[in-house]
């Protein structure tokens, strides 16, 4: 980079980058007008309180007042009542999403959205079966030639819930207090009735119960600790 002299920056040199700024160029323009780098224009400029003038943009997109005449609003309002989404409407009347989303907004207008094409009876009927049968919602994707996100979507939005709470078969929750006293673990005990780790947890929450091992949540810690302090 060119070092700042006073050689470099004459009196004749700050003159022709005057004359430059009031001509509207951009730093850039000036810098390469001179021969400088553009940090050097920009430092010497603010060092003599100089800004260039921005020259006025041109209109590129026409102002709000003048792009929504009464007949654009009445047109888009129509197409509102067609149940078309704010994208068709910006599409068929020129303009961009947001520019419709705004006017919509300003006049409190909404779009009707227009029925789902995947809810239908024999969809639903089988999404509902599926999930009766616990599977995982990439399961009855493949079930149904879908991906796991779309499951999941139309699961919630139909109110399903994926794994419904199971119902205890007579006499189980009854053999937790005999498997405690046994010394078995979580997982012991859910092995045993054969349920999940997670079903035993819930259930043994709700209950009030815990496992031997859970009344002394250190003893593993300090038999460990003592295993390594023996090795030691």
């Amino acid at each position: 980079m060119v070092a700042r002299t006073d050689q470099k920056w004459s009196a004749a040199l700050i003159r022709r980058m005057v004359r430059l700024a009031d001509q509207k160029m951009s730093t850039a323009q000036i810098a390469k007008a001179l021969g400088l780098t553009r940090g050097q224009v920009l430092g010497k400029m603010h060092r003599l309180g100089l800004k260039t003038k921005n020259p006025p943009r041109e209109a590129t997109m026409v102002t709000r007042t003048d792009q929504w005449s009464a007949a654009l609003v009445r047109r888009m309002a129509r197409l509102a009542d067609q149940e078309m989404s704010t994208a068709q409407i910006a599409k068929a009347l020129g303009l961009t999403r947001g520019q419709v989303l705004g006017k919509m907004h300003r006049l409190g207008l909404k779009t009707k959205n227009p029925p789902r094409k995947w809810l239908n009876t024999a969809l639903v009927e089988k999404l509902t079966e599926l999930t009766d049968q616990r599977l995982s919602a990439s399961q009855i994707g493949r079930a149904l030639g879908l991906t796991r996100r779309q499951v999941t979507y139309r699961m919630r939005h139909l109110g399903l819930r994926m794994n419904p709470k199971t119902e205890w078969p007579a006499g189980q929750a009854e053999k937790i207090p005999e498997l405690i006293n046994q010394g078995l673990s979580h997982g012991g005990i859910a092995k045993a009735l054969g349920l999940t780790r997670g079903q035993v947890l819930g259930k043994m929450r709700r209950l009030g119960l815990k496992t031997k091992n859970a009344a002394n949540p250190k003893k593993g810690r300090r038999r460990k600790m003592a295993h390594l302090e023996s090795a030691a």
